[in-house]
């Protein structure tokens, strides 16, 4: 009996902390022909298999090689992962084509692309209003529900978890929407035994680490004017924000710290979370309601801008809560983010969708 050919899948075409490198490599390693292309590559998790490179070419190159990479693709592929609401033609034009040609598309929304500030945000953030920054600002709210509109005529399936899922859900049915998969949260790699058994320790004066990749909705200013007081009133601890270095480099920074600061404006925890409690850090973040009453016990430490300075004092003064956050860390993470788990789920909707 001929052996049939195996599944062909593309991630791409932006860089989202990795994720679409980390699953094609554990898709390769289980027979799927998967390939992460991007268009170019800047950021600290350069885990390509291969790199366009539009940003060192002139603009008036980029619509011969999108379209070029495009028709190559369309032949090549039986199903296109995209990310952070972009495809391989700017706004959604190739869309109906890749669905003409009978292949199947999913995408993975990852924030700001997709928050609706002023139509979702508003009901179930009391801290919307200060999302003004950049693609989280209300006045792009019409345009990110024309993208979900035309996202929804062409695309199968949607991975949209957390508190992206009722931004998703404003105008995508809940049966094409894939809520429990937090692929954006493998930025860490494979599960390693080594590192989640590891016993969890602390420093007696406690380093502080924030890593926030846009200032302005991560809360760093509210972050940094609680840090500043908490210094003002003697209390002993070292205090670090991480911008701009190698992945490498930052994950070492996070083992070596006691305390992870992720955002306290957005309502749901993103991979900088992960990454703490996977090392047993005591991690704080903002979370609202309803997407806490979503999850399993989850042990990050809720703060926003009106108590972040009390829940920071907790944590530096109380060496114990620290130890036991970390310990549930360590476990929550393995339960509810584990690599092998998530990237066999992702293989099985593919299938699914190409039986």
């Amino acid at each position: 009996m001929k052996k049939s050919p195996p599944l062909r899948v593309y991630h791409g075409p932006v860089n989202v902390g990795g994720i679409g490198g980390f699953l094609a490599k554990y898709e390769r390693a289980v027979g799927i022909d998967s390939k992460f292309i991007t268009w170019w590559d800047i950021g600290n998790q350069q885990n390509h298999d291969h790199n366009l490179k539009l940003n060192e070419v002139s603009r008036w190159k980029w619509p011969f090689r999108m379209l070029l990479h495009f028709f190559k693709s369309l032949f090549k592929y039986d199903i296109f992962h995209f990310y952070y609401g972009t495809s391989l033609i700017p706004l959604g034009l190739d869309l109906p084509v890749i669905k003409i040609f009978g292949k199947k598309i999913i995408m993975t929304y990852v924030g700001s692309e997709v928050r609706l500030v002023n139509l979702v945000e508003r009901k179930r953030n009391p801290y919307h209003y200060l999302l003004r920054v950049g693609r989280d600002h209300p006045k792009h709210d019409w345009k990110k529900v024309t993208m979900l509109i035309w996202h929804n005529i062409w695309i199968d399936k949607f991975i949209a978890p957390r508190a992206l899922y009722r931004d998703a859900r404003y105008i995508i049915p809940s049966k094409k929407i894939i809520k429990d998969v937090w692929i954006h949260n493998i930025s860490i790699g494979p599960l390693k035994k080594k590192i989640l058994n590891e016993s969890v320790k602390t420093n007696n004066i406690p380093l502080l680490v924030h890593a926030p990749t846009n200032k302005g909705i991560k809360g760093t200013k509210y972050i940094e004017e609680a840090i500043a007081k908490l210094k003002s009133r003697g209390l002993k601890f070292k205090y670090k924000r991480i911008e701009k270095i190698p992945n490498s480099e930052a994950q070492e920074l996070y083992r070596n710290s006691d305390i992870i600061i992720d955002q306290i404006l957005l309502g749901g925890y993103g991979s900088l979370a992960v990454e703490g409690m996977y090392f047993g850090k005591a991690v704080i973040c903002n979370i609202c309601d309803d997407v806490l009453n979503t999850l399993d016990n989850c042990p990050i430490y809720n703060a926003n801008i009106n108590d972040i300075e009390v829940k920071l004092l907790e944590l530096i003064t109380n060496k114990e809560l620290r130890i036991e956050l970390g310990k549930k860390g360590k476990e929550y993470v393995a339960k509810h983010h584990n690599f092998i788990d998530i990237c066999n789920r992702m293989c099985n909707i593919y299938r699914e969708l190409n039986a």
